[in-house]
């Protein structure tokens, strides 16, 4: 099993590395605005001589880096913001900072509600000041399965950097590879309502006015 382990996180390491370099890397050109409203922009891609799909979303939050860190830990309660998340736990903490998630969706009909387990990486780029949570997914496998090539991938995360002004800048960006044509499910995730709904919830949660005692 550890050595089974070991092979998981090094090919999702490398699919990772190569999967944040080739939509990233992109030109600008191929992101289009699709939604620009209460504070969140919504890129998507459209690249047209690939199979690959993806959102890019940015907004500014006003909270501390550490308290939006603690609420991107706390995986259990994504279901309050993130949306199309109907239920989601750690499964396996490798450390601190590499760790697996279950998460299992809530899919607009007629799509069917999905368990997808994600690889998790979060590390510093000191350099540039951001704060990554890198994730990817092989669609429709468990962890515990061994990773093949054949297996459609799904990857993207969350970019996080402190402003001057004490804000922090938020980027969620999800992509996804199917080799083919995209089921519903997977459409619904990719579509601007998905990212859109997701900054704003967690913009509304990180704002709020805190209640006296």
């Amino acid at each position: 099993m550890g050595k089974l382990y070991l092979l998981t996180n090094l090919t999702f390491l490398i699919l990772l590395i190569t999967a944040d370099l080739s939509l990233l890397g992109q030109p600008s050109n191929l992101w289009q605005l699709a939604r620009d409203r209460e504070g969140v922009e919504v890129y998507i891609h459209r690249a047209v001589d690939r199979q690959v799909k993806g959102f890019k979303a940015t907004t500014t939050v006003n909270i501390s880096m550490e308290d939006l860190e603690t609420i991107l830990d706390n995986v259990d309660e994504y279901p309050t913001w993130h949306a199309g998340v109907k239920h989601a736990k750690k499964i396996l903490k490798k450390t601190e900072e590499t760790f697996y998630v279950l998460v299992k969706t809530n899919s607009a009909w007629p799509a069917k509600d999905q368990e997808l387990t994600w690889f998790v990486n979060k590390h510093w780029d000191k350099s540039e000041g951001y704060l990554f949570y890198d994730q990817i997914c092989s669609l429709n496998v468990s962890a515990e399965k061994r990773v093949n090539e054949q297996i459609p991938q799904a990857w993207g995360g969350w970019r996080l950097r402190e402003l001057e002004s004490g804000e922090v800048e938020i980027q969620y960006i999800l992509s996804a590879d199917q080799g083919g044509k995209l089921p519903t499910w997977l459409i619904n995730i990719l579509s601007a309502d998905n990212p859109h709904k997701t900054l704003c919830n967690l913009k509304a949660l990180v704002e709020e006015p805190k209640s006296n005692p």
